[in-house]
């Protein structure tokens, strides 16, 4: 499937209209059952299935126009209101973020990136992203701040394609994150509770 993803310009926009028309429909299948639940008990509600849906192959949309993810955020805007009960009209960041702590979709295709990117560079990711990444330590012939600070190289890409490679965005993604985040002494869940606020 990524295959074709990276070949066919328009799959990015087929991927969102699925998950768009997927995510509608489990919205109609669970909006009884959910709101039942939202009346009886507001935190043991569990989401799983709104949430899979939106995060079902998302990092393939890194670089995309914002007119792609801004629709994959209207339905899962549509997932929260539904959720948690608020009308059309009422402002759902807060909800989002607050309520329910689920990140935008931008800022959770990058999050997928830099979780990746940490399992890669501390040796647990699959080999096969792991070949693609290098630090910057291991190629330069003199010592360097980026060296320094666990940077990873950025190869360089012809095709607004390349661009959105894992090759070329866990590095972007990696080197853009504070130092306390790149630390080789913070755990696993750490860097992900840290990474999500």
């Amino acid at each position: 499937m990524l295959n074709t993803i990276n070949h066919c310009p328009y799959s990015t926009v087929v991927l969102v209209s699925h998950c768009c028309t997927r995510t509608h429909f489990t919205k109609s299948q669970l909006e009884f059952t959910v709101m039942q639940y939202l009346y009886s008990s507001k935190m043991n509600l569990n989401l799983n299935p709104t949430q899979m849906t939106f995060d079902y192959c998302n990092v393939v949309l890194y670089g995309t126009s914002t007119a792609v993810t801004r629709r994959l955020q209207v339905g899962l805007n549509a997932a929260a209101r539904m959720v948690v009960g608020i009308g059309k009209y009422e402002h759902i960041t807060p909800v989002l973020r607050d309520t329910l702590h689920w990140l935008p979709v931008t800022a959770k295709i990058q999050f997928k990136i830099a979780a990746l990117t940490f399992d890669c560079v501390r040796g647990t990711g699959p080999v096969y992203l792991k070949q693609v990444i290098c630090p910057v330590s291991d190629l330069a012939r003199q010592s360097l701040r980026s060296a320094g600070r666990g940077d990873l190289f950025v190869s360089r890409a012809n095709t607004s394609i390349g661009h959105r490679s894992f090759s070329i965005a866990a590095p972007v993604v990696w080197n853009a994150l504070p130092l306390d985040l790149c630390s080789s002494h913070i755990s696993h869940r750490q860097f992900r509770s840290k990474l999500k606020t």
